[in-house]
């Protein structure tokens, strides 16, 4: 969030008396009233912030899990939520790795699909985008920087790492 942004809710929390500013150092120090009346609301939502973004991992996974793992290679996080750098709002960048075109175009749309239900629950927007393996073989061969960092840094989801995929001469990495 913007600096700004933060000010202003912790000078709104302030004026509520639901926090008190603690005498310190130089770091600025803010304390919760355990007592306050909407102190159990407030530590409800911290409680499911914390738990956000792996409840989202969980159901990408539970999803995936229904897929018959020779059609679908691979499913992975990339980007920033991947590196754990995400912030509220931001975009879920799914790479879907299929045995062939058509299967990475099946589960592109059901994955699509899935998508409405993760905005809805989430606000969240999934943004997949799918490959067979030998097109995306072929592009890996030609890679520019931000796409390897995206393989590398990609968090599996299912199947087999993209990164191993790609660097495999078969179809399939054993193992």
């Amino acid at each position: 969030m913007a600096l700004r942004t933060v000010e202003l809710a912790v000078d709104e929390l302030l004026a509520t008396g639901i926090i008190d500013r603690v005498v310190g150092g130089r770091e600025k120090l803010l304390q919760m009233r355990s007592g306050h009346r909407l102190a159990p609301a407030v530590f409800g939502l911290l409680r499911a912030g914390a738990d956000f973004w792996p409840a989202l991992r969980g159901e990408l996974r539970a999803f995936a899990a229904k897929a018959p793992t020779e059609e679908l290679l691979s499913v992975a996080v990339v980007g920033r939520v991947a590196r754990r750098e995400e912030r509220l709002g931001d975009a879920v960048d799914l790479l879907v790795l299929g045995a062939s075109r058509e299967a990475a175009a099946f589960w592109m749309e059901r994955y699509h699909a899935l998508a409405e239900g993760i905005l809805a629950r989430f606000g969240v927007t999934v943004r997949p985008i799918g490959y067979g393996i030998a097109e995306a073989r072929e592009m890996w061969s030609v890679r520019t920087l931000a796409a390897e960092r995206h393989v590398v840094d990609a968090e599996l989801v299912i199947g087999h790492a993209p990164l191993a995929l790609l660097s495999s001469d078969r179809g399939v990495v054993q193992g």
